[in-house]
């Protein structure tokens, strides 16, 4: 899923519990967006590989050029920070630091949204680094039309009004 989603996912939840100061609001809108904190790193890849302008790239060629830079090292923190592991590893430090679970539950849930979003071919390694093994999603998220070229942006001004909405109205 895209980054606007999953911020959106985050203000609703955060927004869901009231008893939370801002500054753990904030945080849990942080932890729906960590696991793509290094997503960046695949684009820049995609570019270095493309033999096309980077907003020329065809679904086909899309796919070829991610599965070239899922398989590379160079998406070694991607894999990690959608592994199962490490939501078990912030699960673990939020028990003994004592942070509210819900952290671990975003993490979580920003996983558990991707799995039927990301086809078989850029599917999430749930196990790794212990096994490479990749979830089948059911379709392809950007493949969705309001998610193609400008329109991205019309889909990011709703997702924004309704946040900044829920936030003036709730927090």
């Amino acid at each position: 899923m895209d980054a606007g989603t999953h911020l959106f996912v985050g203000v609703v939840t955060a927004t869901a519990l009231p008893s939370f100061s801002l500054t753990q609001k904030l945080l849990v809108i942080i932890f729906a967006l960590l696991p793509d904190a290094f997503e960046w790193l695949d684009y820049i890849k995609m570019r270095e590989i493309s033999t096309r302008p980077h907003h020329e790239v065809r679904k086909k060629d899309f796919v070829k050029l991610g599965i070239r830079v899922r398989q590379s090292v160079f998406m070694m923190p991607y894999h990690f920070l959608h592994s199962l592991v490490t939501i078990t590893i912030f699960l673990i430090i939020s028990i003994i630091y004592q942070w509210p679970i819900v952290y671990a539950v975003m993490w979580s849930g920003h996983i558990l949204l991707d799995i039927p979003s990301h086809e078989k071919a850029l599917g999430i390694r749930l196990w790794y680094p212990f096994f490479h093994w990749h979830t089948k999603g059911s379709f392809d998220w950007w493949a969705l039309p309001f998610l193609k070229d400008k329109h991205i942006l019309g889909y990011w001004a709703i997702l924004l009004t309704i946040s900044l909405f829920l936030i003036q109205k709730f927090w």
